[in-house]
């Protein structure tokens, strides 16, 4: 995996930090200054990462899901309130 990183291909302008040829806009900025770099990474870098581009497989991505889904729920879980008994009752104001 480092030999895509640690190459003397990275300074081609058309070089990808992809694999198989798929193209991810993973790739060295030009050089430039400070507010260039800032510009590159807010307006060309991806906005949601890949699993592909760390050397992961794609199922990663629905692993990482349902971990992030279960986190959600028992933060909803723990807000519940901690009650012996638990009853909603529900008014009608006719």
């Amino acid at each position: 995996m480092l030999k895509d990183f640690y190459t003397p291909k990275i300074l081609d302008d058309d070089y990808d930090f992809s694999e198989n040829g798929r193209k991810y806009n993973y790739f060295v900025p030009p050089e430039t200054n400070m507010n260039g770099y800032n510009e590159f990474l807010r307006d060309k870098m991806p906005h949601t990462d890949v699993p592909e581009i760390f050397g992961l497989h794609t199922n990663a991505e629905i692993s990482n899901a349902l971990m992030e889904k279960n986190a959600l729920l028992k933060t909803v879980l723990n807000l519940l309130p901690r009650t012996g008994k638990h009853h909603f009752s529900f008014k009608s104001f006719d």
